[in-house]
């Protein structure tokens, strides 16, 4: 099946994106969530690298055709930066030089992920379809979760696929497209929203067989801003409320029996291990405060800092916590442009939701806005508890804040064309 995909499926689809480039970033979404692969292949053949090279070749021709513009806001430049704090810190690694320049390519792919979704998604229409895809990609590993779960009834189910594959990860896309359902399921279509609340118990169910303390933490604190921070507050509550139901209706008791031991979390074995990783990240950071040890360096310094199993036997360690991964493998200078980078990314969705017209079509604009910022406040509080730099989706949402800014600008200007057509009065007075 991959050897007809690399043979016929992937040439097809790099020609078409060429001349669509909007349809290949999509199919390159979803590809995101399967992962494919082809066995033998080198990585510049497997499906994601040839589609990345094909959406970008198709961006560029589209460029020369005068049919749109190249963008680099704000919240993409900082992006950059941080891009570039990677392979700085890179060339003065502490351990591995190469490895950290390795990483720092990771994040330079990313980065080109999000200049591609800035591009490709900046209108409503082009933000409804990112938004289904990554409901659609997180589908693909709901089903894997599902699967596995009836077939073994695991205390937690790992090997989901994707570029993560384990439990934790899942919880990760869990908590990123769930506050996109609740807001279809509030605004949407009518197709939207009954698509949106049927998903919505495989969601609960999955995040709840994740066996993810973390992930359930950010849900909880996604449910909680969903309530406080939504217009709509009955509606709000309601869903909530609906989605805590499913929760206690679907989850088994492993899951219970897991969720306890966060308030004993000193008597947790794995909870103490990451308690200790944090210090050691401080610890480093400390020994070198700046460009820190240099990206993906952590798990080889980490074991000078700590006595944990991991470290005696070889096995690799991570911080468990971006933003301390950051800060002990890219510094202060690291970590200062992340965190600029992300709250950058939320100003400008919540920029983008107050320049919404008040119509209809706004008021949805504005809902999915909240919901992407729901989404990428939830990606942050997974980040306490996860290393997640090296993910995709990150990046994709440095790229959707400043795309969602231009779709505002599109959708006000829209309107106003619609106004003076409906009224023309004014603008004639103006020429007078």
């Amino acid at each position: 099946m991959r050897l007809l995909l690399a043979a016929a499926g992937l040439p097809l689809a790099a020609l078409a994106t060429l001349f669509a480039p909007a349809a290949g970033m999509g199919l390159l979404l979803l590809l995101y969530y399967v992962r494919p692969s082809i066995w033998g292949a080198p990585d510049w053949l497997r499906p994601v690298e040839v589609l990345t090279i094909a959406t970008l070749a198709g961006l560029l021709l589209a460029r020369a055709r005068g049919r749109l513009s190249l963008r680099l806001p704000g919240t993409t430049v900082l992006a950059v930066l941080l891009v570039g704090s990677a392979f700085l810190s890179a060339h003065f690694a502490a351990v591995s030089p190469g490895l950290a320049t390795a990483r720092a390519v990771v994040y330079a792919k990313c980065a080109v992920a999000g200049l591609l979704v800035l591009h490709l998604f900046g209108s409503p229409s082009g933000l409804r379809h990112f938004a289904w895809c990554v409901v659609l990609g997180t589908l693909w590993l709901v089903k894997s979760a599902v699967v596995l779960w009836l077939g073994a009834h695991p205390d937690r189910v790992d090997t989901i696929g994707g570029q993560g594959n384990g439990a934790n990860f899942l919880a990760l896309m869990i908590v990123l497209s769930l506050p996109i359902l609740l807001v279809l399921i509030r605004s949407g279509s009518r197709i939207e929203r009954l698509a949106a609340l049927a998903l919505l118990p495989l969601w609960i169910f999955s995040l709840a067989v994740s066996g993810s303390r973390g992930g359930f933490l950010a849900a909880a604190c996604v449910a909680l801003l969903f309530v406080v921070a939504s217009r709509g507050r009955a509606a709000a509550i309601g869903l909530a409320g609906l989605a805590g139901m499913l929760l206690l209706l679907l989850a088994p008791d492993a899951f219970r029996s897991r969720m306890e031991t966060i308030g004993e979390y000193r008597k947790d074995v794995s909870a103490r291990s990451r308690l200790e990783l944090w210090e050691v990240a401080l610890r480093i950071s400390a020994d070198r405060p700046a460009l820190g040890v240099g990206p993906d360096n952590y798990r080889l310094v980490s074991p000078r800092y700590t006595t944990l199993r991991q470290a005696r036997t070889g096995a690799s360690l991570v911080a468990h916590n971006t933003f301390l991964e950051t800060l002990s493998e890219q510094g202060a200078i690291g970590l200062a442009l992340l965190l600029a980078t992300m709250a950058s990314a939320a100003l400008a969705l919540r920029r983008a939701a107050r320049r919404a017209p008040e119509t209809p079509e706004g008021r949805r604009f504005r809902d999915l806005c909240f919901g992407f910022l729901l989404a990428l406040a939830g990606f942050a509080a997974c980040s306490m508890t996860l290393s997640n730099l090296h993910l995709d989706p990150l990046w994709w949402w440095f790229g959707l804040a400043p795309a969602a800014v231009v779709a505002s600008r599109r959708l006000a200007a829209r309107e106003e064309v619609r106004l003076l057509l409906a009224d023309p009065a004014p603008a004639a007075a103006a020429i007078r």
